[in-house]
C-alpha cells in the first residue's frame, strides 16, 4: 500500500512540474547498471530541485531515501511528500547545538549502517540552499564522514541547471525564499495563466556515476573541493527569470523592441545632426573665402 501511494504521489508531482518546467535529463546511461549501496549527491540551487531529482531520476536501485534538514522537512507544503518518500530528518544545529550535534552523529551512524546493508540515500553535500551562482560546500562534513565509515559505495553526482533565478532560489532577493509566501503567491499566478498555459522554464539535469574508492584518500576539504569543481564545471550560471503569464512575456518583448527602436532612432537623429553641422561648417568656410 505504501509503495502504491509513493508511486501515485511521485507521478502527481511529476505531472505538476511539467505544467511549469520543461525538464531534460542526461547521463542516465552511466547509472543504468548500478547495483548495491548508493549515495546520490545533487547540487542545491533552489527549493524545487529536490522534487525534480526525486521524480525524474530513474535508478535501477529504486528511489533513494532523501536526507532533509528539519526546516525543509517540516514545511507544510513539503511535509506530506517527505512522509511519503520516507525522508530522514536532520536536526537544526543552530537551535540546540549540543543536542543536535549528538543527533547528527547518531544519524550518520544510522545511515552508514543502512548503506552497509545495501540501501541508498540522497544527500545534499552543501547542507544548505545555494546562495550565489555557484555551489559552495565549504567545510560541510556529513558526506565525507559517511564515505569514511562505509568505504566503497556508488556515488551518483547530479547537477541541475535552469532553476537559478526562480522564486524558489535565492537569486531574486539574495536571501532564502519564504516557501509559505511563495506557495500562496503562486496560486493567483497559476489561476491567471489558467494553469495549463504557464510559460515553461527549461531545466537540465545531468547525472554521472563515480567509484568512491578514489575519494577515500581525500581529506574532507579536498573531497568537498572535488564536488564543487564538478558542480561548477561551467563556471556557474546566470539567473534566468521566466514570467508566469504569456502576455507579460509578450509585453516585455515589445518593450525590448521599443527600446531597441528608440535607440536606433536616437542614432539616426545624431547622424543627421552631425551631417547638418558639417553642412553649416562648409557654408561658413565658403562665406569666409568670399
Amino acid at each position: 500500500m505504501r509503495t502504491l501511494l509513493k508511486k501515485f504521489v511521485l507521478a502527481a508531482a511529476r505531472l505538476s512540474l511539467r505544467l511549469r518546467y520543461r525538464i531534460r535529463v542526461s547521463g542516465l546511461d552511466s547509472v543504468r547498471n548500478l547495483q548495491g549501496a548508493t549515495l546520490v549527491l545533487p547540487n542545491h540551487p533552489a527549493y524545487i530541485d529536490p522534487v525534480m531529482v526525486l521524480t525524474e531520476l530513474k535508478l535501477p536501485i529504486g528511489i533513494p531515501r532523501p536526507v532533509v534538514y528539519t526546516e525543509t522537512y517540516r514545511m507544510p507544503p513539503l511535509y506530506p511528500l517527505m512522509r511519503v518518500v520516507n525522508a530522514a530528518e536532520v536536526p537544526d544545529l543552530r537551535r540546540h547545538p549540543r543536542q543536535a550535534a549528538k543527533a547528527t552523529r547518531d544519524l550518520i551512524d544510522w545511515i552508514s549502517r543502512d548503506l552497509k546493508s545495501g540501501q541508498s540515500f540522497l544527500i545534499y553535500p552543501s547542507g544548505r540552499l545555494q546562495r550565489k551562482d555557484t555551489e559552495w560546500i565549504g567545510g560541510a562534513r556529513m558526506t565525507h564522514d559517511l564515505l569514511a565509515q562505509c568505504g566503497n559505495v556508488n556515488l551518483v553526482l547530479v547537477r541541475t541547471r535552469g532553476v537559478w533565478g526562480s522564486v524558489f532560489s535565492c537569486a531574486p532577493t539574495g536571501d532564502v525564499p519564504d516557501l509559505k509566501k511563495v506557495f500562496w503567491l503562486g496560486i493567483p499566478r497559476l489561476l491567471g495563466s489558467l494553469i495549463l498555459f504557464l510559460p515553461r522554464r527549461d531545466v537540465s539535469i545531468h547525472v554521472e556515476s563515480f567509484d568512491s574508492t578514489h575519494c577515500l584518500g581525500m581529506s574532507r576539504l579536498e573531497f568537498n573541493e572535488w564536488l564543487e569543481n564538478w558542480y561548477n564545471h561551467d563556471g556557474g550560471e546566470s539567473p534566468i527569470y521566466v514570467p508566469y503569464h504569456r502576455l507579460r512575456r509578450r509585453a516585455s518583448n515589445r518593450d525590448r523592441l521599443a527600446r531597441r527602436q528608440s535607440g536606433r532612432g536616437r542614432r539616426l537623429w545624431r547622424k543627421k545632426e552631425k551631417a547638418g553641422d558639417s553642412v553649416n561648417l562648409r557654408a561658413q568656410k565658403a562665406d569666409g573665402n568670399d
